[in-house]
């Protein structure tokens, strides 16, 4: 896979990735064999656009969640809805400012209400929708100087929690903030501690994160591209551990659970990760970059 980004485990333990590269949805089975997939770049039925080569951050349009065996595929135009193994089920939005339209989304998240959440980076706001499309909720992201928000999980409780990509800062300044916000956009509480220029990360300071993933059990798992770990906090922000990856296999991608394990992306590898939690250092490695 030339770039894993977001991935999401079905029920019945089949992993989606989506790949940027190929504009394909590949699907593995629970050991980690590739089994199937779909997709193509364009903008027709089943076709996605990713890409997106003007941004400065090199990211990519879209994002992907399951949500009662149901895969939802943003790209840089809608939203289409798969069953798990790629039929097209329906396809609802568009790109623009106005409610229910998306100018560039980077992740969705499924909640326990039953509705996709999706985190606008440019608009800076979040949006919950109904699975046929419908705009349930929206709001700005309530905060003063919101740079970059990037990625999005739900709480089993129907809190958000949406990290904010601060770029450059100051001395002493954090460079990511992680907020939890109420399910209507009140801003309940924030974390990140600030960089405090020893040249390595501590527990709970960031320089960039790429996927996090909200537990039953009130865990809060944060990946990082760039120290290549997964930092592990209850719903409060409080830092409970952290871990990395095995050799060839580090967890810098977008994550999703499965069962007792958390399933990481390595965009740098081309492949995906399955982690045991109970067993923080075991590493199995999914697929392989293609050339």
């Amino acid at each position: 896979m030339p770039w894993p980004a977001d991935v999401a485990v079905a029920s019945d333990g089949r992993v989606y990735v989506r790949d940027v590269e190929q504009a394909r949805i590949t699907t593995l089975d629970a050991e980690g064999t590739i089994i199937g997939g779909w997709g193509s770049p364009g903008s027709g039925e089943g076709q996605f656009e990713f890409k997106d080569d003007t941004d400065p951050h090199a990211a990519s349009f879209g994002g992907m969640a399951i949500l009662d065996d149901e895969i939802f595929v943003a790209d840089k135009r809608r939203v289409q809805r798969f069953d798990l193994d790629g039929k097209l089920l329906g396809a609802w939005g568009s790109r623009g400012r106005k409610p229910g339209q998306i100018l560039k989304a980077q992740h969705m998240a499924a909640g326990p209400d039953g509705n996709i959440f999706i985190v606008d980076t440019v608009l800076k706001r979040v949006q919950a929708f109904a699975p046929g499309g419908k705009l349930v909720a929206g709001w700005p992201i309530p905060v003063k100087d919101v740079r970059y928000p990037s990625v999005i999980c739900v709480t089993s409780t129907g809190e958000v929690i949406v990290a904010d990509e601060r770029g450059e800062v100051l001395a002493g300044e954090p460079g990511v903030v992680i907020y939890k916000f109420s399910s209507g956009g009140k801003l309940l509480t924030s974390w990140g501690e600030p960089d405090d220029g020893q040249g390595d990360l501590d527990a709970g300071e960031f320089a960039g994160t790429t996927g996090c993933a909200c537990s039953t059990d009130g865990r809060v798992y944060i990946s990082e591209d760039s120290s290549n770990r997964i930092q592990t906090f209850d719903f409060d922000g409080k830092f409970l551990f952290s871990f990395g990856g095995a050799p060839g296999a580090e967890p810098n991608g977008a994550v999703a659970l499965s069962g007792d394990s958390l399933v990481v992306t390595d965009g740098d590898a081309g492949n995906v990760s399955k982690f045991r939690l109970t067993q923080e250092k075991g590493a199995k490695r999914f697929g392989e970059r293609s050339t």
